[in-house]
């Protein structure tokens, strides 16, 4: 049976006993894993992340195909809404979420 490196890794020491020659493969797999999870539900955190995220965590670009961009519930899918937000949120946190609402000349 021939095991991803990444279902190996369950805390930071496993990573430290990985060979250098694994790491690159492990990177991959990450890299991989984010990819497909993201692609079919993190329109919205891709959004978010670009918006509200700040020094080294913020991306140097982004290309948004189709996102989630508004919690304003006149314009989105309410399930996004309630999954990110709750179905009781507050006005404030759905106009902060609203990454239309973020967008400023650092924006990637």
């Amino acid at each position: 049976m021939n095991l991803s490196i990444l279902s190996q890794i369950s805390s930071p020491q496993d990573v430290k006993k990985l060979d250098f020659s694994q790491l690159e493969p492990l990177c991959t797999e990450i890299r991989q894993t984010l990819i497909r999870t993201t692609a079919k539900t993190g329109g919205h955190l891709a959004s978010t992340v670009a918006t509200h995220a700040r020094g080294e965590s913020r991306p140097d670009f982004q290309i948004l195909v189709y996102p989630v961009i508004t919690m304003d519930k006149s314009y989105t899918h309410i399930g996004s809404h309630d999954n990110f937000l709750g179905k009781d949120a507050s006005a404030e946190d759905e106009a902060a979420y609203s990454n239309e609402r973020q967008v400023t000349k650092d924006t990637p």
